[in-house]
């Protein structure tokens, strides 16, 4: 019984991030924020894991970026680029960890004030 209980406590985070990524890419749909050549919604992640998370959840209607997708990167140490600052202007939606995790992603995601 306890093991049960153990995969509901760990069930719980993985349903609420995946809900919450949902929930940004549909504020972000439904608010008209999209790309002005394709009429596709632009999402940039800092890491790959939220970009996969991303794509399932957006399906065709954009187009999805992971800065980091090499999951053997340490984000810590990860330094982006001037390409990397190009996608987080162009992009309608951002999602980043905020945890101190990607602060670099942070400090991006804070230079567009149209990205969700």
């Amino acid at each position: 019984m306890k093991k049960q209980n153990r995969r509901w406590v760990l069930a719980i985070p993985a349903v609420a991030v995946v809900a919450m990524i949902g929930g940004v890419i549909y504020q972000a749909a439904t608010k008209n924020a999209t790309d002005r050549q394709s009429g596709k919604i632009k999402v940039v992640a800092s890491l790959d894991s939220y970009g996969e998370i991303a794509k399932a959840i957006l399906g065709n209607q954009g187009s999805v970026t992971s800065v980091m997708d090499d999951p053997d990167m340490d984000p810590h140490e990860f330094e982006p680029t001037t390409s990397d600052a190009k996608l987080y202007q162009q992009a309608n939606v951002i999602i980043s960890n905020g945890g101190g995790f990607d602060n670099w992603s942070l400090n991006f995601a804070k230079q567009n004030k149209d990205a969700k």
